[in-house]
C-alpha cells in the first residue's frame, strides 16, 4: 500500500486529538508539505522524462514520415513521380514543359536539390548528355549518381525502335537513341511500374499506397488507350503491341473482330498507315503506337536547324504523299513550320512534346490526351 494512503497514527504519550506543543510550532499541514515535497519533485521529474520521451518519439515518427525527395530531368518523369508517389513524394524538376529537354540551363538549385534527394529520375537515351556530367561534378550525394540505388534511368528498358526510325545520326542529339519514348502511352505504363517499384524499394512501409496509386493511374490510361471493355478483359500492353505489328488493313479488320478495341487505338485504326511530318525528331514512338508513318522532319538531323533545300525537298514529298498534318513542338521556330505548311497545304498542329508543354497538359495523362485529340482532329479535317 502507498505510504500516503495509510491512516494517520496518534503520537504516543498523548490522547488522540489533543494538540501538543509541536503542533502549535509546526502545524500538521507544514509537516505534511515537508514530507511530500521530495516525492512530488520525484513525480514531476518522472512526468518531465515521460513528456520528453513522447516528444522524441513523435519527432522520430515525423522524421521517418517525411516524403521522399525526388528530382526529375523532365516534366514527364516529374508528373509520373507525383502520380505514383502521391503525398509521399516531394518533387523537383530540372526543366519546364515548354523547353527543349536536350538543352537545359543549369542552376545552383539543381545541385542543392540533388544533394538532399532520395531519388533522381533520368530519361536516359542521351537526353541529358549535354548537361548531366557537368551537373554531377557539383553534387556530393553519391546515392543519386548513375548506377546507384537512388538513381533510376527509365531509358534502359525502352523497347527500341526498328527500321529507319532506329537510325541515330552520329553527332546529333539522338546519337544514343531516341529519348522521346514517353509520347508512347505504353512506355508511360512501363515507366510508372518501374517508378512504383523503386519508391517501394526506398520506402517499403508505403508499398500499399504506391501500389494503389499505380493501379489507379494504370487503369485510367489503359481505358483511354484501348477502351473500357478491352482494359477489363485483355492484357493491355500485350494487345497494343500485337495491334502495332499488324501489316495491312485486312489484318487490322480481322483483329478487331476478336478484340473490341476502343479508346485511342480504336479511333486511330481508321488512319492506319497515313503519313505525318514533324519539326524535330520527336514522333517515332508516338507514330509507332498509333499505326502512323513518319515521312520526315523539318530538321535534316536531330538538333540541326532546317535548311531551305531540305525543307523544299520535304515539301515535295509531302505533296506526293498527301500529308495532312505537321506536328509542332512549342520550342521549335514557328517560321519553318509555317513555311512548310503554306507550301504543302498541311495543317500545323500544336502538339505537346512533354508534360506541361501546352495549356491543359499539366500531367502526363492530359499530355497524352491532348496529343491524341489534336492529331485525330487534324486527320479528320478536310
Amino acid at each position: 500500500m502507498d505510504d500516503f494512503a495509510k491512516p494517520k497514527r496518534s503520537r504516543p504519550g498523548r490522547p488522540p486529538g489533543l494538540p501538543s506543543a509541536i503542533d502549535h510550532e509546526f502545524p500538521s499541514h507544514s509537516i505534511n508539505s515537508c514530507i511530500m515535497k521530495p516525492n512530488q519533485t520525484h513525480r514531476r521529474r518522472l512526468l518531465q522524462i515521460l513528456a520528453l520521451t513522447c516528444a522524441l518519439s513523435v519527432s522520430h515518427t515525423v522524421t521517418a514520415a517525411e516524403p521522399l525527395r525526388v528530382c526529375a530531368s523532365t516534366t514527364d518523369l516529374d508528373s509520373l513521380a507525383r502520380l505514383i508517389g502521391g503525398a509521399r513524394v516531394q518533387t523537383f524538376c530540372f526543366s519546364k514543359g515548354s523547353e527543349d529537354p536536350h538543352e537545359i540551363e543549369l542552376k545552383p538549385s539543381f545541385a542543392k536539390e540533388l544533394n538532399r534527394a532520395d531519388l533522381y529520375l533520368q530519361v536516359g537515351q542521351g537526353i541529358e548528355n549535354a548537361w548531366l556530367e557537368k551537373l554531377m561534378r557539383t553534387v556530393n550525394n553519391d546515392a543519386v549518381r548513375p548506377g546507384k540505388k537512388g538513381n533510376l534511368n527509365l531509358g534502359r528498358a525502352v523497347r527500341p525502335l526498328e527500321g529507319e526510325a532506329a537510325n541515330n545520326a552520329p553527332g546529333s542529339f539522338h546519337e544514343d537513341g531516341n529519348p522521346h519514348y514517353f509520347l508512347d502511352p505504353l512506355e508511360g505504363l512501363r515507366a510508372a511500374r518501374e517508378i512504383r517499384d523503386k519508391l517501394t524499394e526506398l520506402r517499403p512501409e508505403w508499398k500499399a499506397e504506391f501500389a494503389a496509386n499505380h493501379d489507379k493511374f494504370r487503369q485510367r490510361l489503359a481505358v483511354a488507350l484501348v477502351g473500357e471493355e478491352c482494359a477489363k478483359q485483355d492484357d493491355v500492353e500485350k494487345l497494343a503491341v500485337e495491334f502495332e505489328k499488324l501489316k495491312d488493313a485486312a489484318a487490322v479488320k480481322e483483329f478487331l473482330t476478336h478484340h473490341k478495341v476502343g479508346g485511342w487505338l480504336g479511333a486511330f485504326a481508321a488512319y492506319r498507315g497515313q503519313f505525318i511530318v514533324g519539326d524535330h525528331d520527336l514522333w517515332y514512338f508516338f507514330a509507332r503506337r498509333f499505326g502512323l508513318e513518319v515521312l520526315g522532319y523539318l530538321e535534316p538531323s536531330p538538333g540541326v536547324p532546317p535548311t531551305t533545300k531540305h525543307v523544299k525537298e520535304l515539301v515535295g514529298k509531302m505533296k506526293a504523299k498527301q500529308v495532312r498534318v505537321i506536328l509542332s513542338a512549342p520550342y521549335f521556330e514557328r517560321r519553318f513550320v509555317d513555311f512548310a505548311a503554306k507550301q504543302s497545304g498541311a495543317r500545323p498542329l500544336p502538339m505537346a512534346h512533354q508534360t506541361a508543354a501546352r495549356a491543359g497538359t499539366d500531367d502526363y495523362f492530359t499530355m497524352l490526351k491532348h496529343n491524341a485529340d489534336q492529331l485525330l482532329a487534324g486527320l479528320k479535317a478536310k
